[in-house]
Parts: structure tokens; sequence; C-alpha cells
């Protein structure tokens, strides 16, 4: 069915990092969890779903995508490492994880960063959404105009 798992039962403790390598031609979605790590690269993709969770980490470098959508929550970490452009990217940013995506740009962005967490997003256009919780957006955009921050929240230009 086109779906790899790989996961270690409840149970087991390794003193060691257990490591996957995986080669292929395509990748549709990435979700990982449990101090999970994930390094992906050269992948031109017509829609792209990354969720991460549980303390994990994940460093993209995609060579072109139409839509991006991203999940990430409890303290995990993603980077978007190339300089291409996706028509849109969906990013929802919880529980004090970080969203980088400094050179990565997109035509529109919708974001909901909350929970002291922090995100950075580059768009051509506009960045819509929410910022709340003791977070902050650091962001480049045209327009924000449809951005609403709250409680202690931030916006910062860079």
């Amino acid at each position: 069915n086109g779906v790899l798992y790989a996961s270690l039962s409840d149970d087991t403790f390794v003193s060691y990092d257990f490591i996957i390598s995986v080669t292929m031609p395509a990748v549709e979605a990435v979700k990982a969890s449990g101090s999970s790590s994930i390094s992906m690269s050269g992948f031109d993709v017509e829609d792209l779903s990354v969720s991460l969770s549980g303390s994990s980490s994940a460093t993209v470098d995609l060579e072109s995508a139409k839509t991006v959508s991203l999940s990430i929550s409890e303290a995990s970490d993603i980077k978007l490492i190339s300089d291409n452009e996706a028509e849109s990217v969906s990013l929802t940013c919880t529980g004090a994880s970080e969203a980088v995506l400094k050179n990565f740009s997109t035509e529109s962005a919708e974001v909901y960063i909350s929970d002291a967490s922090e995100a950075w997003i580059k768009s051509s256009g506009s960045i819509s959404g929410q910022v709340s919780g003791v977070s902050t957006l650091h962001y480049s955009a045209s327009d924000i105009s449809g951005l609403t921050v709250t409680e202690t929240s931030y916006i910062k230009s860079f």
C-alpha cells in the first residue's frame, strides 16, 4: 500500500541510536513521534504533509512543492532549508515547538502558533491565522492583515 511503519514496542529500551535509512522516489506524508529525528532531501512533490510530536525533529530540503502542511507539537522542531517556494503553507506549531522556514518561501501561509512556540515564515503574498499563548512569529510578507495576535504573543519582521 506504499506505507512504511517503523517503531519499537512500548516496552523496548535501547541505549543506542535506532537508525532507518529509506530511499524512495516520492513522499506525500511523514509522521514522527517520541524523540524521532528525520532528514529528507531531493523530493519534488505536489503536496507534502509533515506531523511531528513528542520532541521530534525534522530537516527538510525540498526541490519543489505545491502545498505544504506542517503540524509541529510537544517540543518538536522542523527546518525547511531549501530556497524554493510553494503555492501555500499551512503551519500549526504548538507546545513549545519551533518551525524555521526562513529560506523556504510561499505565496500564502496560514499559521496557528501557540503555547510558547516560535516560527519563522516568508511569504511573497499574505500570512493569515493566529499567534497566541506567549508565542512569536518572525515573518517576511507584504500582507499580514489576516493575522491575529493575542495574549502576550509577538510578531516580528525579519
